[in-house]
């Protein structure tokens, strides 16, 4: 178990159980991973792996048992980030379970490349069979400009010209087109041509339109955020109106891997908001305002979380921890 986190100055820094996936040789100690330069601009940690971007290279540490590192191999990099793409193109990344997408292009849109485990048509290579072990532009989508795209557990989400494709494994109607059969290929799932930000969770979703309205699919209870936990089959916009919240989402943070949510972040005006289970353990937070959140029960509606400061901003946020002991973190920075 593992986080990592990106400084403003292009600084990765990590902390984790074991030294196997920290990079620093250090483990329960934030510490800078020395590996690469000061140039790391995106980080994402998948299932016993993490995968960054340094330099416009992609770096990896971690496990590599179907080839996710996209280096044509399933050696494990255990000690150390290593290369495992050196062509300078590449802007961003994401991971999920033994898969993982990465976009090379510039000005934060571009072409979709995939690595790792095809089961369920996970990395949109039109197969669910076999591995795909070195980065390979996903099929179907070669002239396609995509502006956002998210792994969920398996499954990815991406946004090309305002609307939705998924490719992956369906169960819970993760993708909101009101089916759970799964798909081989990035393959539309909403054309209404107004969405900018996507979120792929494990067993559920979340959409930003243009106006900054937040959009829900999939079976998650406490995760809507409404108040309901009814499942929602297709994209479907929700408004909190007890929090007055019916626009100015920014971002969602949750735990993806695995079948259990322990809750949601959302970013709402640039505050922090929490829904779902509360944690048990509070060996690792951070101040006693974090106590606020270690009761049994859960949250169906969004909760302030941790500062309601109006000169404080939510710059990152993310979950730590096993299925038994979760921990939530986010990091709020001063607005000058």
């Amino acid at each position: 178990v593992a986080i990592y986190l990106l400084s403003s100055s292009g600084e990765l820094y990590s902390m984790g159980s074991s030294t196997s996936y920290t990079g620093t040789g250090q483990s329960y100690r934030l510490s800078k991973v020395t590996t690469g330069s000061s140039g790391w601009t995106d980080i994402a940690a998948g299932s016993n792996f993490a995968l960054g971007v340094c330099d416009s290279k992609l770096f990896g540490i971690g496990l590599n048992s179907s080839g996710w590192f996209g280096n044509g191999t399933t050696t494990a990099a255990l000690t150390n980030f290593i290369v495992v793409n050196n062509n300078l193109w590449w802007t961003r990344v994401s991971a999920g379970e033994e898969m993982a997408m990465a976009m090379s292009g510039s000005g934060g849109s571009g072409s979709l490349f995939a690595a790792g485990r095809n089961a369920e048509g996970r990395t949109g290579q039109n197969t669910g069979t076999g591995n795909t072990t070195t980065w390979t532009q996903v099929v179907n989508h070669t002239n396609r400009t995509f502006t956002d795209f998210s792994c969920g557990n398996d499954f990815t989400l991406a946004i090309s010209g305002g609307n939705i494709f998924g490719t992956g494994d369906a169960a819970g109607f993760v993708f909101g087109n009101n089916s759970e059969t799964d798909l081989l290929t990035f393959t539309l799932v909403s054309g209404s041509g107004i969405f900018t930000r996507v979120f792929g969770f494990n067993v559920f979703s979340k959409a930003i339109d243009t106006n900054t309205f937040h959009y829900h699919c999939g079976s998650q209870t406490y995760s809507r955020g409404d108040g309901s936990t009814a499942n929602l089959n297709t994209w479907t916009r929700l408004h909190t109106s007890s929090a007055g919240f019916s626009g100015s989402w920014t971002n969602f943070y949750a735990n993806h891997l695995g079948s259990t949510t322990y809750g949601v972040i959302g970013v709402n005006k640039n505050r922090p908001f929490y829904i779902g289970q509360r944690g048990s353990n509070t060996d690792w937070f951070p101040n006693t305002t974090w106590t606020n959140y270690t009761t049994a029960s859960n949250e169906a509606t969004w909760l302030p979380f941790v500062s309601s400061s109006t000169n404080v901003s939510c710059s990152a946020a993310g979950f730590w921890g096993s299925i038994f002991d979760p921990t939530l973190f986010i990091q709020l920075t001063p607005i000058q």
